[in-house]
């Protein structure tokens, strides 16, 4: 909509002033029970803001813009999935061992989508999984995913299974 409208507008600008407060407004752009069309241009927006910081920029403010990301992932509808795995595998797992602040959010996140065995999206989330695991750190991972494993009840089937 409009913030995207202004981000194109000002484009040249590689930073985005006010970002909590984007983020703020974005993460509740996504909320559960807002339509998957609202979500699908709030995750363009997201594409749009990702672009234009670059990927260092992006590392030191990667916590604000997760806060709307992480929790959507569970609650989304089918055609929107797969647009957050896109964000998270263009944008996240190249930040690399910049990612370790939020390694266990975005586990948190995606856990959910390997319920949905032996389809493409649970085999996406596998492969997004080791790629995360590949981009930060194996000891970092396994912390993350034990410690999700023995204090997120929601979450221990995916894990163990």
């Amino acid at each position: 909509g409009r913030l995207d409208k202004v981000l194109e507008k000002y484009s040249k600008i590689p930073v985005i002033p006010q970002k909590l407060t984007v983020a703020k407004r974005l993460a509740q752009c996504l909320h559960p029970n807002l339509p998957s069309g609202v979500h699908l241009k709030v995750l363009d927006t997201y594409q749009l803001i990702f672009n234009r910081i670059g990927q260092d920029r992006l590392a030191k403010v990667i916590n604000y813009y997760s806060q709307g990301l992480f929790p959507l992932f569970q609650n989304a509808s089918t055609h929107v999935k797969p647009k957050i795995l896109d964000l998270y595998e263009k944008y996240y797992v190249p930040l690399k061992h910049n990612l370790t602040p939020c390694v266990a959010g975005i586990v948190l996140s995606l856990l959910p989508g390997l319920e949905e065995t032996g389809t493409e999206l649970a085999d996406r989330v596998m492969r997004l999984l080791e790629a995360i695991k590949e981009a930060t750190d194996v000891t970092t991972f396994y912390h993350a995913l034990w410690r999700l494993a023995l204090t997120t009840a929601y979450v221990r089937q995916p894990v163990f299974h």
